[in-house]
């Protein structure tokens, strides 16, 4: 249901991989994968989507559209940790120094970011932290991240999302 290779400010590489209810990291020791799904949970990621993985610095992001948000210290972390305050959304990216997500639950052509440098805060208004829905092009399918802003991938569009500042963050 979704990989990614990480590097983190360290040096070292990591293998994580998410399948229906549980997230997993390579275990180069033992030659397996460990569980580092957060304590006591087993997530239920629908038929026909996927884990949404995203490096952020020396964090790993994962999101899918049923589970929410979920952090990993690629320096120290044991296990994902719940962004509570992030809405649920079907993909993640960034733009700079927000984090982005896109596809939020019950507003498929939504995106919605955080406040500026911080992943754990996701107050409208506050910080940089705000939402864009788009009137045309579609759901919302994926983004990349770029130069400067973000390109943001619909059914019938495409659009760049650029880190502007001011009144408009974006």
């Amino acid at each position: 249901k979704g990989a990614i290779a990480t590097l983190d400010s360290s040096g070292t590489y990591s293998i994580f991989c998410g399948t229906t209810t549980k997230l997993y990291k390579y275990n180069s020791g033992t030659l397996s994968f460990d569980d580092v799904s957060t304590a006591a949970t087993t997530y239920a990621v629908p038929q026909g989507y996927n884990w949404s993985f995203h490096q952020w610095g020396d964090l790993l992001l994962a999101t899918n559209q049923t589970d929410g948000l979920y952090k990993f210290d690629l320096t120290s972390g044991t296990e994902f940790v719940n962004v509570s305050s992030a809405p649920l959304a079907r993909a993640v990216t960034n733009v700079g120094e927000f984090v982005v997500l896109l596809y939020i639950d019950g507003s498929p052509r939504r995106v919605q970011w955080s406040e500026i440098g911080d992943v754990d805060s996701w107050t409208v208004g506050l910080n940089g932290s705000d939402f864009q829905d788009f009137p045309d092009g579609g759901d919302i399918r994926a983004a990349q991240p770029g130069e400067g802003g973000a390109v943001i991938l619909q059914q019938r569009a495409i659009r760049k999302m650029d880190y502007v500042g001011g009144d408009y963050t974006f």
